[in-house]
């Protein structure tokens, strides 16, 4: 709300908006992403939206190793059981 001034819709778009981006990126064939502007571009939104452990990931996906997919996934599913439903 407070990115949004207050307006609970435009709050409401703009988490349809990242929602749509998580889809996005989750519907990506891994073995062919370019994850340096895949996760920048995951980073500016996590910012806008207060989404700091998706941020955070983000901004840290080189050190991630094999597991970062996993670790991006069970966090998409986090911010979405808190946030989203």
């Amino acid at each position: 709300m407070h990115h949004a001034m207050g307006d609970a819709s435009l709050a409401t778009e703009v988490l349809a908006l990242f929602e749509a981006q998580l889809s996005r990126l989750e519907g990506l064939d891994w073995t062919h992403l370019d994850l340096a502007f895949e996760m920048h571009t995951l980073r500016g939104a996590a910012a806008a939206v207060g989404a700091i452990q998706l941020q955070d990931i983000a901004e840290r996906w080189r050190a991630g190793g094999s597991g970062f997919e996993a670790t991006l996934t069970a966090a998409i599913k986090s911010f979405r059981a808190k946030v989203l439903n």
